[in-house]
């Protein structure tokens, strides 16, 4: 299992950040043998790693990515083998994407429902930069903006198409402040099956989840809600045969 390890950083990685990889991974495993470690905000990846883990070499679409390590849903992943497609608005984010994933395809992409020009509004801390004006609106309060641009969206079923995504893979996870349902209904469910979606869905009442556009979308393709944890939801592929 050790030896797999190490042979799976060096494929992934390259040699330095293999090697601090491994190196950190050593002296965590030293220091607290059984502590279980996640990279995501709030602990997205073992909960993924619970449903859907268990194959080395799975595919992800991680659409607002953010960071290659910090509050990722997918470096885990990419960690035990996995590859797949990063997409993010934060031109310096995605740099630090090719630098630490090489085998990933990462873009400097900004995704929703329809091509069109929109004004993408960023905020001093990239995590809260948003297309959406209520997200805006509500963030602007607490944090300082420091640009607005002009972007041309894409679909997220046009990126896909173009880098030749596999029809079914792994997971989907969207997170992309207040836009996310505008992401999600741009990708064609009946021609890409992701195995599970995770999708951050703002103001969700778990009381009445059919009020939530998201969860009525994913019900009418085929997806079970299995869980909703602080601020997203876990949509699983009915048709997967058990």
């Amino acid at each position: 299992m050790v030896f797999n390890r190490i042979k799976t950083y060096f494929q992934q990685f390259r040699i330095l950040k293999a090697t601090r990889l491994l190196s950190v991974d050593a002296v965590r495993k030293w220091l607290d043998p059984c502590a279980t470690f996640s990279y995501s905000q709030t602990g997205e990846d073992r909960i993924i790693d619970a449903i859907i883990g268990r194959v080395s070499e799975g595919y992800y679409v991680d659409v607002g990515c953010h960071h290659p390590q910090i509050l990722s849903n997918t470096f885990a992943f990419y960690k035990k083998g996995w590859k797949g497609i990063n997409i993010d608005a934060n031109e310096k984010l995605i740099q630090e994407y090719q630098n630490w994933r090489p085998r990933d395809i990462s873009l400097c992409a900004v995704i929703s429902n329809k091509k069109q020009e929109v004004v993408f509004t960023e905020f001093d801390d990239p995590a809260v930069s948003s297309l959406s004006m209520e997200h805006i609106d509500e963030w602007s309060n607490h944090r300082k903006i420091i640009n607005k641009r002009n972007v041309t969206t894409s679909t997220l079923q046009d990126i896909l198409e173009e880098h030749m995504a596999p029809g079914n893979f792994d997971l989907l996870s969207i997170d992309v402040e207040g836009h996310d349902y505008e992401v999600l209904s741009s990708l064609n469910l009946n021609i890409y099956r992701p195995k599970l979606i995770v999708i951050e869905m703002h103001k969700f009442n778990i009381v009445n989840p059919g009020s939530s556009e998201i969860y009525e979308y994913l019900k009418v393709h085929n997806y079970n809600m299995i869980g909703y944890v602080i601020m997203n939801g876990y949509f699983l592929d009915a048709l997967i045969k058990a």
